[in-house]
């Protein structure tokens, strides 16, 4: 907070009164002086100043507050938009100004100088409600101080009434039902003297202080059982506030009015982070949440489907025991009471609503409990009906029964038409349903906090068996949408398109563009061939379920969120191009009412000649030892952002996930054929990674050089590119041996068509036998397969050499055998027998530095048959 002066010592003209004036000069003239952009400055002004001058002359505060707000409104009227900033200038204008009329005039030390007081109390009225216009109706505090700052501007509610000499002094103070309550007892005992105590969870210390003092004088305390230790030990507890009783004064203790039976899925959602409160005005129901709407979301259950679900008869016994069971917790509350109510519920929970929510009672419940608290006091009171007007003082927001509840407890028509928001707008369960999923589904992380609460397991039971009731109608299939981010992989789409991987889903988005880091290494192609320029691209696009976007993107994740908010589908599935599996119907629909968001697939991923592949040893390699890798989201549960922290990625920041939102039961099987492209698409996926690594990275000596040898033009761009991706493994088809990964034989899915995935398999990457260049220092890895026995190694003129080889044996990491280094300029390697066991050799041969010789040197590989 900037430091705080006197109005009067620092401005001539404070903000305050350049609005009034403005304020006095448009009512006097209607077309006077325009509001834009000075209207806007002057607000801002008063706001800030309100602020300084908040420790050091709070009346003035409050003028600034007062004068701010009423400009808001003028601004308001004016017919052209206002920037988005000002609300949260009028929402504190209004809040603050409010809090500080309401202690002005409440607190400790009185108010100022009638009649002033009147006046501020009013101007703290006007504040206040506008403020509970802007929150929507659904914070307590604002309607609790609204009615304290009203008695200041009529004739006082709390001002002793007249009296018949022995009438009672009572003082009343609790939670929120004790409004209304004093209300009661103020047209029922005209002749009592009354004194409305503090709302106790939202008592000011001066307000508990201001209370206390006051105790002594009265009578009668009547409060909410409230145990020790309550806020801190703020001083609202029943035993501190009785030892402030005279001696002979009585208190009685009140019960809390809290029932669940009309509404046993509402309640407050866990809120460790704060989070809550910022989405509270966008809940349909407030501060409270429907437990079973949440469960519904999570299944991509809508309002419609969810309430044609029959009743089952264990349903109807759970919906019975929770009514008795919050009758019976009520009971016990009232045990350390000096009134009851839980007999009066049990009479009328049939006949009539007991509760909007499942903490604000009727005005019908709460008539009963008074006419039990002026039985115990022995009091007469003019019990008239409609002592209360009309409007309930709790009925803000009164929650809809579930159509199973009416049915298990024999609830009566009013619950048929039971449920309205602002005391009088209708708002039946189909309503309330369609907007509380809708809420969940706008955010997922309120059921992802909450899952294990106790009513949230009941709303997960609850939906299991309305949805396992034989009668139960068929809940609709989803919309399947592909998700292909696509990368220069021509080869692999051929393979999905020619044997109808892309066939069963709804629509399939094709999102296609290179990244700028491509751009890092200079002899890669900067621009990939664009799909919708080749045969196959247009062949798709002629397909009305393929959506094609091409873009140049800045990294991975703006690719991936762009093409995932494209989607209007139900499920988001992960299609990658080197990915093949066949997923039934019926595995996505129960994937879709289930309460998981995110689902997944066994991978399998296949090297060299699509035979092997990798994976966790066990004890028989089944398909169960496979990893799984989430494919597939709820879209509406699910963030387009939130999904990258789901996903394997290099290179993109993630966020830990809460395991329990993954499905555990995988939709498929997968055969990731990792490195079984044709050179052409092998050399597209190790352009992308190699790219990517060197992104933020100085290029390597091997790029530089070859970039150089390709300036100087004694190599072309497509030479320089084989010659430095032939030294990784990886892009002559195998893992790196240094990574210790163990290649096992492939893993056979008897429901997937292997003679398909042969056929594919049939153009898989060979790199073997031929004509190559050698950089010195920069290796040549080869795959040489197990048939072969012998290689013949010529280099186009003599220097050092050294070879490596390891041999890759089912279930073992790659053995490595002696190093051979020579000088010779032809080299005759053997290699052992063939096994069943053996699944080829790498060969890496490296030209060692030599500055006699030129930095290229030309060889032969060769082999000879047994």
């Amino acid at each position: 907070m900037q430091e705080a002066h006197p109005a009067d010592s620092t401005e001539a003209v404070s903000p305050a009164d350049q609005a009034e004036r403005l304020i006095d000069q448009l009512a006097a003239e209607p077309s006077g002086p325009a509001l834009e952009p000075q209207g806007f400055q002057l607000v801002a002004a008063c706001h800030g100043r309100m602020l300084d001058l908040e420790q050091v002359n709070r009346l003035e505060a409050i003028r600034h507050a007062v004068a701010g707000a009423r400009l808001m409104e003028l601004l308001r009227q004016a017919p052209h938009p206002l920037p988005a900033w000002l609300d949260a200038h009028e929402e504190q204008l209004c809040r603050f100004g409010g809090l500080w009329i309401h202690e002005q005039l409440m607190g400790p030390g009185g108010a100022p100088e009638a009649p002033q007081t009147a006046d501020l109390a009013a101007h703290g009225v006007t504040l206040l409600t506008r403020l509970n216009r802007i929150h929507g109706g659904h914070h307590a505090w604002i309607h609790q101080h609204l009615a304290a700052l009203e008695t200041a501007v009529a004739p006082s509610l709390t001002h002793p009434q007249p009296s018949s000499g022995k009438a009672p002094t009572i003082a009343l103070a609790g939670n929120c039902q004790a409004w209304p309550l004093f209300l009661y007892l103020r047209q029922w005992l005209p002749s009592a003297q009354l004194h409305a105590g503090p709302t106790v969870h939202l008592a000011s210390a001066a307000e508990v202080k201001a209370f206390q003092d006051l105790l002594p004088t009265v009578d009668v305390l009547l409060i909410h059982r409230i145990q020790p230790g309550y806020r801190d030990d703020i001083g609202l507890d029943n035993d501190t506030l009785g030892r402030c009783l005279a001696s002979g004064a009585r208190q009685l203790l009140l019960p809390n009015l809290h029932y669940e039976g009309h509404h046993p899925w509402i309640g407050y959602a866990h809120d460790p982070d704060g989070r809550l409160a910022r989405v509270e005005e966008a809940s349909p129901l407030g501060p409270y949440h429907d437990f079973l709407a949440m469960q519904a979301a999570l299944r991509g259950l809508s309002a419609r489907e969810l309430l044609a679900l029959p009743l089952t008869p264990q349903l109807t016994r759970e919906i019975r025991q929770h009514h008795h069971a919050s009758l019976g917790q009520l009971r016990l509350r009232e045990a350390d009471c000096d009134v009851e109510i839980s007999t009066w519920i049990d009479r009328h929970h049939r006949k009539q609503p007991i509760a909007h929510t499942i903490n604000h009672p009727t005005h019908a419940a709460l008539e009963a409990l008074l006419g039990r608290v002026l039985t115990a006091l022995n009091l007469n009171a003019s019990l008239e009906p409609t002592t209360l007007e009309a409007q309930e003082h709790l009925g803000e927001l009164s929650i809809p029964i579930l159509p199973w509840v009416r049915e298990a407890l024999g609830l009566e028509d009013w619950a048929d038409t039971w449920g309205h928001r602002h005391h009088d707008q209708p708002f039946p369960i189909d309503a309330q349903l369609e907007a509380s999923i809708a809420f969940y589904l706008e955010h997922p992380w309120i059921a992802a906090l909450n899952q294990n609460m106790e009513k949230a397991q009941f709303a997960e039971s609850a939906l299991d068996q309305l949805l396992s009731h034989p009668a139960a109608p068929p809940l609709r299939s989803p919309s399947v949408a592909a998700l292909i981010n696509y990368f220069d992989d021509i080869d692999m789409l051929r393979w999905q398109v020619s044997f109808g991987f892309l066939d069963t889903y709804d629509r399939i988005y094709i999102w296609d563009g290179p990244y700028d880091y491509l751009a890092s290494i200079p002899f890669f192609p900067q621009q990939p061939r664009r799909l919708d320029e080749t045969e196959l691209g247009r062949e798709l696009l002629a397909d009305p379920r393929v959506v094609y976007h091409y873009q140049e993107w800045s990294g991975e994740a703006e690719k991936r969120i762009a093409a995932y908010e494209a989607i209007k589908e139900d499920l988001v599935v992960l299609h990658d191009s080197d990915e093949f599996s066949i997923v039934e119907a019926d595995h996505y629909q129960r994937f879709w009412t289930s309460d998981h968001t995110v689902a997944s697939n066994r991978v399998q991923n296949l090297y060299i000649s699509g035979l092997y592949c990798t994976y966790d040893p066990e004890e028989s390699p089944s398909l169960d030892v496979l990893p799984h890798k989430n494919i597939a989201f709820k879209r509406n549960r699910v963030s387009a952002s939130d999904h990258l922290n789901y996903l394997w990625l290099v290179g993109i920041e993630q966020k830990p996930v809460d395991p329990k939102w993954i499905d555990p039961r995988p939709l498929a099987h997968t055969y990731h054929l990792t490195a079984c492209r044709s050179p052409l698409g092998q050399e597209a996926k190790m352009s992308f990674y190699t790219s990517l690594y060197f992104s933020d990275k100085p290029l390597s000596w091997v790029i530089r050089k070859l970039a150089e040898l390709v300036q100087k033009e004694l190599l072309s761009d497509a030479q320089a590119r084989q010659i430095f991706l032939l030294g990784d493994p990886g892009y002559v088809g195998i893992p790196n041996p240094d990574f210790g990964l163990i290649v096992h034989h492939r893993i056979i899915d008897p429901s997937f068509p292997n003679g398909n995935l042969d056929a594919i398999l049939e153009e898989r990457n060979r790199v073997g036998f031929g004509n190559y260049l050698l950089l010195q220092g920069h290796p040549l890895c080869l795959w040489l397969e197990a048939t072969v026995e012998e290689m013949v190694i010529t280099l186009g003129q003599s220097a050092p050499l050294t070879v490596r080889t390891w041999d890759w044996i089912n279930g073992s990491k790659a053995q490595n055998r002696p190093t051979l280094t020579t000088e010779s300029a032809v080299v005759r390697i053997q290699f052992p027998s063939q096994t069943s066991d053996l699944h080829g050799h790498l060969v890496k041969l490296v030209v060692e530095p030599d500055p006699s010789l030129p930095p290229l040197v030309a060889v032969k590989i060769s082999g000879l048959e047994a």
